[in-house]
């Protein structure tokens, strides 16, 4: 907005400042700050553009904004404020609408300089339609440009998909008629209001083609899946349908007739999609058992977990039901989980439930089927946990220093290191040395409380070892008196 200050009476008009528009395509993790709707960790991909390609999208972007003080960018801006216009594929908004760009906001007169758009398209896409996007987008954050019906919805801050099919026949190529397919999933959704528009066409040649065939299958009314839409033969210019499974759209022209040698009827079109009433969507994530996953049969065992709702529709209270593989163990109550959230929860399974050795800890939320979900096949998660013995264990390592190399008839010392890494304190017990797998030597070891290490060294006297090689072994109560957690 422009300021009017006077100076010793002359009227000066202060300049407007750009809008700087810097173009990500290089991908982001970013955020969503709407109007209507936020959305946290927006991860858009790699656009995959050339720098060539890149390079021209940017010089048409300004060219064609040459007069309305916008300024497009590729290197990001430094102290002063600007949009970003991220371009590439995300699945961040399929929850609300199939859109192939999306703005932040509506911006009459241009007050915020630095809200965002988003451009769903890649290196897959070309140039102009990439442009044309960016412009559509632009028009609403720069100069607060709506649609002609306004729905009150994120729609009211997007692109559409559009495209166009064609028929023609030359005397070089021969007859050809398009028919491109789109797939619209519910993604979560009750149902979904699609609406196919006619939007334009053009005829060269003598064309007795007047709009186009749209099919549908899989929808809710089997009695008729094939519309035609056009503006002078059916005075029809879209069709809405409301669907309650996913479909797929088909789309063409209405047929082949025309006259030779030359002909062709080219038909522009507008798909919009809306989806309603979504359904909660539950899964279990962030599973993890407290301290360890390995726990002594006397310890409790505390299992935590979150039960994620990743849809935007809230989730009444359900049961999560923990197994131990398929032995139920016990159950919790949820409560009301809002949409696009998580609720944190612990189990914890008394000692003694669980016998020694390996267990898969199985965490099922909403197990008793009570919410209707999106996805009904992401609701479990699992871990695995060890339960030891609540005994004693030993670790015993061996060290010989220079011992590679003894001059022959002298004395060989071997020093032990012996460890108690269980949970109780050792009786007392042995340690055999051995040469050559014969016992030359015995060295008592004292009672060893849990976590401690004792140092022991056992010589070979003179003339015990002869010139040449040898086996020095050792073996700590080799008669397994004491009772391990493990034994070998």
């Amino acid at each position: 907005m422009a300021e009017n200050i006077l100076q010793g009476g002359v009227q000066v008009v202060a300049p407007i400042a750009p809008q700087i528009v810097y173009l990500d395509f290089d991908g982001e993790l970013t955020r969503y700050n709407g109007e209507i709707l936020t959305i946290d960790n927006v991860e858009v991909q790699h656009s995959l553009l050339s720098d060539e390609r890149i390079q021209y999208i940017v010089a048409e972007l300004n060219l064609k904004n040459s007069g309305k003080d916008v300024i497009f960018v590729t290197e990001r801006p430094e102290n002063t404020e600007y949009s970003t216009v991220y371009i590439g594929k995300t699945d961040a908004f399929v929850p609300y609408g199939d859109f192939i760009g999306l703005a932040e906001t509506i911006d009459a007169g241009n007050l915020i300089k630095d809200d965002n758009a988003f451009v769903f398209l890649d290196h897959n896409s070309s140039n102009d339609q990439i442009i044309s996007v960016i412009n559509h987008e632009i028009g609403h954050i720069a100069e607060g440009k709506t649609h002609s019906v306004i729905t009150d919805s994120l729609a009211d801050y997007a692109e559409n998909y559009y495209g166009s099919v064609q028929t023609s026949n030359t005397n070089k190529n021969g007859y050809k008629s398009d028919y491109k397919t789109y797939t619209i999933n519910l993604n979560g959704a009750s149902y979904a209001t699609i609406t196919i528009s006619f939007d334009s066409h053009t005829i060269t040649g003598d064309v007795y083609l007047y709009g186009m065939v749209v099919s549908v299958s899989s929808w809710y009314n089997s009695e008729a899946d094939t519309y035609f839409v056009g503006p002078e033969r059916y005075q029809t210019r879209s069709v809405t349908l409301d669907v309650f499974s996913d479909v797929t759209i088909g789309i063409s022209t209405e047929s082949n007739k025309g006259v030779p040698p030359s002909f062709a009827y080219t038909a522009n079109y507008t798909i919009s999609v809306t989806r309603h009433e979504f359904r909660p969507d539950l899964s279990v994530t962030n599973l993890y058992v407290q301290n360890s996953s390995e726990i002594m049969i006397s310890n409790d065992l505390t299992v935590c977990f979150s039960i994620r709702n990743g849809n935007s529709t809230g989730a009444e209270s359900s049961k999560v039901y923990i197994y131990d593989g398929d032995k139920y163990l016990g159950a919790i109550s949820t409560g009301y989980i809002a949409g696009n959230s998580s609720s944190a929860y612990t189990f914890t399974i008394k000692a003694g439930t669980l016998s020694t050795g390996s267990h898969n800890i199985r965490i099922v939320a909403d197990a008793e089927n009570v919410i209707t979900e999106s996805n009904e096949s992401n609701n479990s998660a699992s871990l695995t946990v060890n339960v030891l013995k609540d005994a004693p264990d030993f670790d015993l390592t061996m060290d010989m220093t220079n011992h590679k190399c003894y001059e022959d008839n002298l004395p060989v010392t071997v020093n032990f290191t012996v460890k108690n890494t269980g949970f109780k304190t050792t009786g007392a017990t042995q340690l055999y040395i051995y040469a050559d797998s014969v016992c030359v030597g015995v060295i008592n070891i004292a009672a060893l409380e849990a976590g401690k290490t004792l140092e022991q060294s056992y010589t070979f006297a003179s003339g015990t070892l002869k010139y040449g090689k040898h086996s020095i072994s050792a073996f700590i109560d080799p008669e397994n008196k004491i009772d391990e957690i493990y034994e070998d």
